[in-house]
């Protein structure tokens, strides 16, 4: 569930969703959303947009845990075409 609702923006005839934290839960369905809405045949939404804050750890593990997560996010996001 999308607890704020995002603004949409549309530049030269293409619509963009545009977010923030988008953990992989709240990625997924945010992609689970747009697939319902363009199932209508009439919606395309041409991508994502998101914003980040990443920090530096010096802590090996935690610094590669944190790169993988947002390795995922993008593969996922790249994934929806």
């Amino acid at each position: 569930m999308i607890k704020k609702l995002s603004i949409f923006s549309c530049y030269r005839n293409l619509l963009f969703f545009e977010t923030y934290s988008l953990h992989p839960s709240r990625l997924k369905s945010l992609i689970n959303w747009i697939k319902k809405w363009e199932a209508d045949g009439v919606t395309k939404i041409d991508g994502i947009g998101t914003q980040m804050h990443i920090s530096y750890y010096e802590n090996s593990g935690t610094r590669n845990s944190k790169k993988n997560a947002i390795t995922n996010m993008f593969k996922l996001m790249a994934a929806t075409g």
